[in-house]
């Protein structure tokens, strides 16, 4: 279950946002469950933090969709929607298409002497599976490629649905870390031989082939709507 969280160096705003996170990520990572009770008390017990905070977190997060109010009893988990799911990630795959285009001619002998670091950083903790690394030199090597597109709009619709992204568990789902390392170098040679078009491409078939095997994942934790019967 989760730990406390440091509530005395985050301001409120900042406070609430960790709990949603941490709830977020306990969620899509079945650790909480669809029709899972959240009492304030109790989630801010187990966080060792004050109610205040943690209401506002699942506030937050209902209005996201991943929990609902129960009058007076607090929060429930939702369960989510294959459909909503697949079209979210269909639109992460167009919009970090577009990111990865714009760095193609973007990006400094820096960025890309970057992204090669990360690069072999995440094929030896492949080797090593190590995969709590291979999740981080991942997250890297997009964020260098983001911030080389210098794209504010994007990025922050970026931002916004990768909140349904499972942040932890996945790299280690069966043949994906292969996957994600082989993509990584198409996209970037692509970059460094500075080609918008295959550079787009690289990167979308990366993200719709890497969020596909997320959906059966997340299926197989049991988060999503069951369908009525006939």
């Amino acid at each position: 279950m989760s730990q406390s969280m440091p509530s005395g160096i985050l301001q409120p705003k900042q406070l609430s946002n960790h709990i949603a996170e941490r709830i977020r990520a306990d969620i899509l990572g079945g650790v909480r469950h669809p029709g899972e009770f959240l009492r304030l008390d109790e989630v801010a017990q187990q966080l060792g933090v004050s109610v205040t905070p943690v209401r506002e977190a699942l506030m937050g997060l209902s209005v996201e969709g991943f929990v609902r109010h129960a009058e007076r009893r607090g929060f429930i988990v939702s369960a989510l929607k294959r459909g909503d799911l697949e079209d979210l990630y269909t639109l992460l795959a167009e919009v970090s298409g577009r990111l990865t285009e714009r760095a193609a001619t973007a990006a400094t002998p820096h960025d890309i002497e970057q992204l090669e670091i990360v690069h072999k950083r995440m094929i030896r903790a492949a080797e090593l599976e190590d995969f709590e690394n291979v999740e981080r030199a991942n997250d890297e090597f997009h964020r260098i490629i983001n911030r080389a597109a210098d794209s504010a709009k994007l990025a922050w619709i970026l931002l916004s649905i990768l909140k349904y992204v499972p942040t932890r568990f996945y790299a280690n789902i069966t043949g994906l870390t292969n996957m994600l390392i082989e993509q990584h170098g198409n996209i970037l040679e692509a970059i460094k031989g500075q080609d918008p078009k295959a550079a787009y491409e690289a990167m979308y078939e990366h993200e719709q082939l890497a969020m596909r095997e997320v959906i059966e994942n997340l299926e197989r934790r049991g988060i999503f709507e069951l369908e009525p019967q006939e």
